[in-house]
């Protein structure tokens, strides 16, 4: 499935770049010789992770007027083939959260749920009916 992944880079005028295959199914792609990497590649097989991840699309999709003030990432390709679902996004800077957390991790749980309600209170502020970029740049 990477084949597609790399046919998207070159139609993009890329030329070369690096990748690091972080786990199954997700590489990082970087311009060569550069940090932090520029694109996340995901590949999903099993068909729950191919819901999940078409949703994940649906999602970006709709928040992609207001993708830079909420800082998510935006959707730059994805295809459903017989082998599995794949999509390229931008990458963002940062640290991010570990799948699991371990019960004994209190300072980090608190952490990450603090990140999490400050970005998630930018949502309760929107009015509930208009367009959710518009509705975020009056906030903002």
């Amino acid at each position: 499935m990477f084949y597609l992944a790399t046919r998207y880079l070159r139609e993009a005028g890329w030329t070369e770049w690096d990748v690091i295959q972080v786990k199954r199914g997700i590489w990082l792609i970087f311009p060569p010789r550069q940090d932090p990497p520029a694109i996340v590649v995901k590949f999903s097989s099993l068909p729950e992770r191919r819901a999940a991840a078409r949703s994940e699309c649906a999602a970006l999709k709709t928040l992609a007027s207001c993708a830079e003030e909420l800082s998510i990432p935006r959707l730059l390709f994805e295809r459903e083939t017989t082998q599995g679902f794949l999509h390229l996004q931008s990458a963002l800077p940062g640290r991010p959260l570990r799948d699991e957390l371990l019960p004994s991790d209190d300072a980090r749980i608190a952490t990450q749920i603090e990140i999490a309600e400050r970005w998630l209170e930018k949502f309760r502020l929107m009015p509930s009916r208009g367009d959710l970029g518009t509705a975020l740049r009056e906030i903002l």
